[in-house]
């Protein structure tokens, strides 16, 4: 009977920790991934707004770097990543 109630609390105890690892990521995103995460937060409401201006600068990290849309002469975007 030990050997039961141990599991039981063990197993409860698991999915007590993994629910609330699951809350902390859901609430906090920015609190545990890298550090380009909220720049990729900034680009997809760029696409979901559908705000390229006249100008949207895509590729790798060199051009994500290296293109700066306020300093262009026209409207712009970075989509780089």
């Amino acid at each position: 009977m030990r050997a039961r109630s141990f599991l039981a609390a063990a197993a409860a105890t698991a999915c007590a920790v993994i629910a609330a690892a699951w809350a902390f990521t859901a609430a906090f995103p920015m609190a545990f991934l890298e550090s380009g995460y909220p720049g990729w937060v900034v680009r997809q409401s760029i696409l979901r707004e559908c705000r390229f201006g006249d100008i949207a600068v895509v590729g790798d990290s060199r051009p994500e770097f290296a293109v700066t849309p306020n300093l262009l002469p026209m409207p712009a975007a970075n989509l780089a990543f």
